[in-house]
């Protein structure tokens, strides 16, 4: 792991540097706030840094260049028990008296090192966090919360520009009996075989998105009733041709439509409209298309 190694050329920096190796680290030098700067703005930066004592100074100046510096752990190295100007110090600094024992050092920066990891480790579990709340990973389509919210996004433009849209909710039917018959894990890539499927029959402006275990919905922009129909049907009769590895069993969709009505601006209603859609479709016997 590399460190930072703040101080002015000498032999104190060079010993530091010399034991750094030692104890597993790769220490790499920097003369003043200028050189630091350039090291830190290069590939895979340094998350450690030691600061020599006469080069306090230059952290204060090296932040004022930097908005946010990519260190996780800051040492400063002082000749006493107690440090210098406290205001040159960034807050959750550490500080380490060189009278101190070289193992105590050698202790610290082992502590440092688990640090700077177990934070790089909290990192991506942010990002995988993330990933989460934007797309449901099963299907590679958007997660129901974001989809929603892309969905008040694309009815607010609609209600603003005065144009039309509708949705489409589909759901593939007998999931349950899939579920039943074949197990839980044909019935989840029977629904993947699906949802990719109808993303690539999509027109490029139309979002789709997961809402349920066995369902998903379409905004269709700019499309009318007729239009969000014969959308619905084209979407039906490829659901037909899928087999999804079920012996011999195609897969069927039922579909739901409701399009945008004067005066209507909640697009958690549109969708609850083209959900009752869906549902009469159900009780119709499925594998059609309703529109509400």
């Amino acid at each position: 792991m590399k460190v930072l190694v703040l101080g002015k050329e000498g032999r104190e920096t060079k010993e530091l540097v010399h034991d750094l190796a030692s104890w597993g680290f790769d220490g790499v030098p920097a003369a003043d706030a200028a050189e630091a700067g350039r090291v830190l703005a290069g590939d895979a930066p340094p998350r450690i840094m030691m600061v020599c004592p006469e080069s306090a100074a230059d952290v204060s100046a090296l932040s004022a260049v930097q908005d946010e510096l990519p260190i996780h752990v800051a040492i400063f190295l002082c000749r006493e028990n107690e440090p210098g100007d406290a205001c040159l110090f960034p807050p959750g600094a550490l500080f380490f008296p060189l009278s101190s024992p070289r193992a105590a050092l050698s202790a610290l920066l082992a502590l440092a090192r688990n640090l700077v990891r177990t934070r790089e480790e909290l990192a991506e579990t942010r990002k995988d966090l993330e990933r989460l709340s934007i797309m449901d990973l099963e299907t590679g389509l958007d997660s129901r919360i974001h989809f929603l919210a892309r969905g008040r996004t694309e009815i607010s433009r609609s209600v603003r520009y005065r144009r039309t849209m509708s949705v489409l909710v589909a759901d593939m039917d007998h999931f349950r009996r899939i579920n039943a018959e074949h197990g839980r894990e044909k019935a989840r890539k029977a629904f993947a075989e699906f949802a990719d499927a109808c993303r690539k029959n999509l027109r490029e402006n139309d979002l789709i998105g997961r809402l349920g275990e066995d369902s998903l919905a379409v905004i269709l922009p700019e499309a009318d009733a007729k239009s969000a129909f014969l959308a619905g049907e084209k979407l039906r009769h490829l659901t037909e041709s899928l087999s999804a590895g079920l012996d011999g069993m195609n897969l069927t969709a039922s579909i739901g439509i409701a399009t945008l009505m004067l005066g209507e601006a909640s697009f958690e209603k549109l969708i609850q409209r083209a959900e009752k859609a869906l549902a009469q479709a159900k009780v119709l016997g499925g594998n059609r298309v309703a529109t509400g």
